[in-house]
């Protein structure tokens, strides 16, 4: 497999606590197929759409050749590049621990978002929905 960032044919697949995912030897990066990373990072979302403000990122993947796109990923400051068609997520080396401290910080103070909300008229349905419930259960205090 070729990394996506440094172009070298030495990435190699490791096994942690049971999982498998990819790493490059040259640049340190990690390939996580769909799914892989929520099965190695407890507080990793188990579904992450690409958002629609995505850019197309200058990364190719590395499993389907499909376009990847950068986005920042939920809650944290670290921008990562996922795959259109394969849903592969690549990360540079401080990002998967970003995204572990972060968002394990997150979890202890009760404030981890652990789906992420449709976009489009779907979204914009739910909030609706949400708000005009909140407004029906909120009593007025005198």
């Amino acid at each position: 497999m070729k990394c996506p960032n440094c172009k070298h044919f030495a990435v190699s697949e490791k096994v942690f606590k049971g999982v498998k995912f990819d790493i490059c030897e040259s640049c340190k990066g990690f390939w996580f197929d769909k799914g892989e990373l929520y099965d190695l990072v407890d507080v990793a979302l188990k579904s992450l759409p690409i958002p629609s403000d995505a850019t197309k990122s200058s990364r190719y993947c590395p499993k389907c050749d499909g376009n990847m796109y950068t986005f920042k990923y939920p809650q944290t400051y670290c921008y990562i590049d996922m795959c259109e068609k394969c849903k592969g997520i690549w990360l540079d080396p401080k990002e998967l621990e970003e995204i572990k401290t972060v968002r394990g910080a997150l979890k202890k103070e009760g404030s981890l978002e652990e789906v992420i909300a449709p976009e489009g008229v779907k979204g914009s349905l739910l909030n609706f929905v949400n708000s005009a419930i909140s407004s029906l259960t909120k009593t007025e205090t005198w």
